[in-house]
């Protein structure tokens, strides 16, 4: 049931973006200062979104087979590596590089049902955007644009969570509008990325 497996990574989404606020709000760090929350956040990061959304391309057989196996290292390496960047996050949070959030991309393969070798091309890219420095924004935590960034993700939400219930039928206008909001969000990203360089 591959569209109840994202349905569940998206209820992961929803949690991780409270569960810092959560965390703080009933004081986690006086309650039990021998836990270290961070650790755990990063535990359940890992594994949300990056090794269920492998397991579900390779599972699924979402590229061909004759290279499954290369394309879901691919995504599990470079993962680790932005895990272990120490610059991976800027002082301002923003991330430097793809994020390792792949339940992402593993969404818009699954809805978008291009042929698996496209499908295959969009992962390389993905793991090729882990050692491109481009500052991907941080969308909770952005400052430039905060409002109409924010009001937009909780947008995509709404209409990515549609599709995923409407799957398999195709909305062409939902799609769109998910596609469109993920384009603005890269063009911050990369004009964002352009502002830093040139103070620099």
């Amino acid at each position: 049931d591959w569209r109840g497996a994202l349905l569940w990574l998206f209820v992961a989404v929803l949690i991780d973006t409270v569960d810092g606020t959560l965390a703080r709000t009933i004081r986690v760090k006086e309650v039990v200062p021998d836990v270290d929350g961070r650790m755990l956040d990063y535990v359940i990061d890992f594994t949300n979104d990056v090794i269920v959304p492998t397991l579900l391309v390779y599972a699924a057989g979402l590229v061909p087979s004759s290279i499954r196996l290369i394309c879901c290292g691919a995504m599990l390496l470079v993962s680790c590596y932005h895990y272990t960047n120490l610059k991976a996050i800027t002082d301002d949070f923003r991330f430097r590089g793809f994020p390792a959030m792949w339940n992402f991309v593993v969404f818009y393969i699954f809805v978008l049902e291009l042929d698996p070798i496209w499908n295959v091309v969009i992962i390389a890219v993905f793991c090729a955007l882990h050692f491109i420095p481009i500052d991907f924004i941080y969308p909770t935590r952005t400052i430039r644009l905060k409002k109409l960034t924010f009001s937009l993700v909780l947008v995509l939400a709404v209409v990515n969570l549609t599709i995923l219930i409407q799957h398999p039928l195709r909305n062409t206008a939902l799609l769109a509008a998910s596609l469109a909001i993920v384009g603005y969000l890269m063009a911050i990203s990369l004009y964002q990325t352009y502002l830093s360089h040139r103070t620099t």
